[in-house]
C-alpha cells in the first residue's frame, strides 16, 4: 500500500481532516473517512460508526450509523445492521429501518429498496412508484432511467412510463431534452417524450454535452450528426476528431486532413496523423516527424518534433529524439521504434524523448532535457528530470528546479499545487511560495476551498 495516497474507506492507516487554502485545519484529523463533495455537510466516519458534520466541524448526526448518507429536505438517510430509514434534524426516525437500501430525496421522492427491487416513496413514507424495477437511477431533469426484466426506459416523478422499456442501455442527458439510447447494439437520440431525434441505427455515438456536433459510426465508418439528429457529414471516415476552432481532423484512406461543420473538405488528408485546431495551429504528421499548420494549410513550424502536444497561450510541449537513449534500448525494443511505439513514450522503456517547450514561431523557450513535462494551470509547467519533479513556471521566467518525489494540480482556478517531499505533501501558490509546509501523508484537491488531508496513524499501523 502506497501510504502517500488518499485512500478514504480503505486506508487502515490514516486519520482524516480538512484544511482551507491557507493551511489552517477546519477539521481535526480525527476521523477514519472523510466524505466531503462541496456540499454544506460532510460524512464521516470514526470507530467503523458513521455521522455527518459541518464545514465547522458541528456535529450534525452523530456517528453512530453504519452508514448514512446526506440530507435533502431535512432528512438523511440511515442504516443500522442491514437496514435503512430516514430520521430529521433532531435525529428522530420519521420513516422506521424497513428498507434494504435507499437514495436520499430527490425533491419529494425518495428511491428505495425492498428486497431486490426499487420503488419509491414520498415524505409520509407512502410508496409512490410500485417497488417493481430491477434498478432505479436517481432523477434528472424528472426522468429516472429504470431497469425491469433486463430492459431500460424512463419514468418521471409520478411514475408514469415516459420512454417505453425497451432499451438495452440509456444515458440520461435530460438536461440538454435528450437521451442517448441502445437497443440490439444500436444506438440513437431520443427526446424527453421518447421521440426520435436519431434513428436507432449507429453502432456508436460519441456524445459530448459540450459539443454541437456529435462523432457517430456506422460499421467501421465514422461522420457526424448534430444535436437535431442530421447527418451533416457522410459516414465515410476511418477516425474523426471532434470539431475544435470550426474544424474537425478526419482520417480517409489512412491518411488525416481537416473538415469543416458542412462537411467540405478545408485541408486535403495528407498527414499521417493529425491532432485537432487550438489556438489557429493543429499538430500534423509527416514522415514520422510533427509539426504545425495553420487552417489554411500551410506549414508554420516544420515536421521535426517525434511528439508534439497542442498549443496552450502561445506555448506547445514537444519532444525530439535522444540519439544516446535510443541507442541503449534493447534490440528486441528497438526494431519497434521511434514510430509504431510513439503511444508508449510515457512507459519508462520507452523514455528515449527528450521535452522542451516552443512558442509560435517555432522558437525553443524552454530546453529539451525533461523527460517528461504537463501543463497544470496558467503557464505552470510540470516536469520530470530523472526520478524528480521541479516546476516551470513560464510567463514570469521562474523555475524549481527537480526536488520534489512528485506534484499534482490541487485546485485550476487558484492555480495551488501539490508538492510532495520525503514522503509528506504540501502546497505552493502560483507564485511558487510555499504555503502549506510538506505536512501531510496524503492531500486530495481542494473542493469549495477546502481539501481532505491524511496523517499516518502510527498506533494503528503498528497494530497491523
Amino acid at each position: 500500500m502506497d501510504l502517500n495516497t488518499c485512500l478514504r474507506g480503505n486506508s487502515h492507516y490514516n486519520k482524516y481532516g480538512l484544511i482551507n487554502k491557507k493551511g489552517e485545519v477546519v477539521i481535526p484529523l480525527i476521523y477514519d473517512t472523510i466524505y466531503y463533495w462541496g456540499s454544506w455537510t460532510i460524512t464521516v466516519k470514526k470507530d467503523n460508526k458513521c455521522g455527518i458534520i459541518d464545514k465547522k466541524g458541528k456535529e450534525i448526526i452523530p456517528t453512530i450509523y453504519d452508514d448514512v448518507l446526506y440530507r435533502e429536505n431535512g432528512l438523511s438517510a440511515v442504516k443500522v445492521g442491514n437496514k435503512w430509514g430516514f430520521i430529521d434534524k433532531q435525529g428522530e426516525f420519521i420513516i422506521p429501518l424497513k428498507y434494504d437500501d435507499v437514495k436520499s430525496f430527490d425533491g419529494y421522492i425518495a428511491i428505495v429498496k425492498i428486497g431486490d427491487k426499487w420503488g419509491g416513496i414520498n415524505i409520509q413514507d407512502e410508496l409512490v412508484i410500485p417497488t417493481i424495477y430491477d434498478g432505479f437511477d436517481r432523477y434528472n431533469n424528472e426522468l429516472a432511467v429504470v431497469k425491469k426484466n433486463r430492459k431500460i426506459g424512463c419514468i418521471n416523478k409520478e411514475g408514469k412510463e415516459v420512454i417505453p422499456l425497451i432499451y438495452d442501455g440509456i444515458y440520461n442527458y435530460n438536461n440538454e431534452g435528450i437521451l442517448l439510447v441502445m437497443k440490439d447494439w444500436k444506438w440513437g437520440l431520443l427526446d424527453s417524450n421518447g421521440n426520435e431525434i436519431t434513428p436507432i441505427k449507429y453502432n456508436y455515438i460519441m456524445y459530448s454535452l459540450i459539443e454541437k456536433y456529435l462523432p457517430v459510426r456506422i460499421g467501421e465508418k465514422w461522420g457526424f450528426i448534430n444535436k437535431e439528429g442530421k447527418e451533416i457529414t457522410q459516414i465515410k471516415y476511418e477516425v474523426v476528431s471532434f470539431f475544435n476552432e470550426g474544424l474537425a481532423a478526419v482520417k480517409i484512406d489512412n491518411k488525416w486532413g481537416f473538415i469543416d461543420t458542412e462537411g467540405n473538405v478545408v485541408i486535403t488528408p495528407k498527414y499521417e496523423d493529425a491532432k485537432y485546431f487550438k489556438e489557429g495551429l493543429a499538430a500534423v504528421k509527416t514522415n514520422g516527424r510533427w509539426g504545425f499548420i495553420d487552417k489554411k494549410g500551410e506549414t508554420i513550424i516544420k515536421e521535426k518534433y517525434i511528439d508534439a502536444d497542442r498549443f496552450n497561450n502561445d506555448f506547445a510541449i514537444v519532444g525530439i529524439l535522444n540519439e544516446t537513449k535510443f541507442n541503449n534500448i534493447q534490440d528486441k525494443d528497438k526494431k519497434y521504434l521511434p514510430e509504431e511505439l510513439l503511444h508508449k513514450i510515457l512507459n519508462p522503456i520507452y523514455n528515449y524523448i527528450d521535452y522542451g517547450i516552443i512558442n509560435k514561431e517555432g522558437r525553443e523557450v524552454i530546453p529539451f532535457v525533461y523527460n517528461y513535462i504537463n501543463l497544470l494551470c496558467d503557464g505552470i509547467y510540470k516536469v520530470k528530470f530523472g526520478k524528480e519533479y521541479g516546476l516551470i513556471f513560464i510567463n514570469e521566467g521562474k523555475f524549481i528546479k527537480p526536488i520534489y518525489d512528485d506534484i499534482n494540480i490541487l485546485d485550476k482556478e487558484d492555480c495551488l499545487i501539490g508538492i510532495k517531499n520525503n514522503g509528506k505533501w504540501g502546497v505552493i501558490n502560483k507564485e511558487g511560495t510555499e504555503v502549506i509546509a510538506p505536512t501531510y501523508d496524503c492531500l486530495e484537491p481542494f473542493y469549495e476551498d477546502l481539501a481532505v488531508v491524511g496523517l499516518l496513524d502510527k498506533n494503528k499501523f503498528n497494530r497491523y
